[in-house]
């Protein structure tokens, strides 16, 4: 009966029950991934280019990216996931997510060619493909002054609209564990909840 009376504090606030610590200890291996990386290749290159130049505003930006970007593909990967009904399952309906980072790789040399091209801005509003398109992007001086806050605001809102909507759908999926949802029924729990 104790279990019951504590079953709606946690649809109230479905991300607080680990699932969120989970998800900024995963982004935190993950900076720390990118700063090992980082560390691994740029000393051997300031050993052996004294002339390297790393701006510290390009390292800040691209932080914010790499966080807000996180932050989104996390938020969705985890509503998707308490959609499916086992593993299997959950890892195709994440793979999707997944696919959306890799978009800008596609498009690599069309956004080094020209990176103030209608491709390229095209890519760094899209919130999906906003972060790595604006990395390359700003490593390129491609990059007006003014498209640098539009992207980083466009990615923060995506950020705070997937979260709502993953609340939503991450309370009424966890109630109705093991019955596969419809996208008709995906819909209706992100505007009745």
């Amino acid at each position: 009966m104790a279990d019951n009376d504590d079953r709606p504090a946690r649809a109230a606030a479905p991300f607080c029950d680990g699932r969120l610590g989970k998800l900024l200890g995963l982004g935190a291996a993950g900076l720390l991934q990118l700063a090992i990386w980082l560390t691994m290749a740029l000393f051997p290159a300031v050993v052996l280019i004294a002339g390297l130049a790393l701006s510290p505003m390009i390292v800040s930006l691209c932080l914010a990216y790499f966080v807000l970007a996180f932050l989104l593909y996390g938020t969705l990967i985890t509503a998707t996931g308490v959609i499916g009904t086992n593993a299997k399952d959950m890892q195709q309906y994440g793979m999707f997510w997944s696919i959306g980072s890799a978009i800008p790789m596609i498009f690599m040399e069309v956004l080094l060619r020209d990176p103030h091209g209608t491709t390229a801005r095209i890519l760094s509003y899209f919130p999906l493909t906003s972060a790595v398109t604006m990395m390359i992007r700003i490593g390129s001086d491609g990059v007006s002054w003014w498209e640098v806050p539009l992207t980083l605001g466009i990615l923060a809102a995506s950020v705070w609209i997937a979260l709502r909507f993953a609340a939503r759908i991450f309370r009424t999926g966890l109630l109705m564990y093991g019955k596969r949802p419809s996208l008709v029924e995906v819909f209706r729990w992100m505007h009745q909840a």
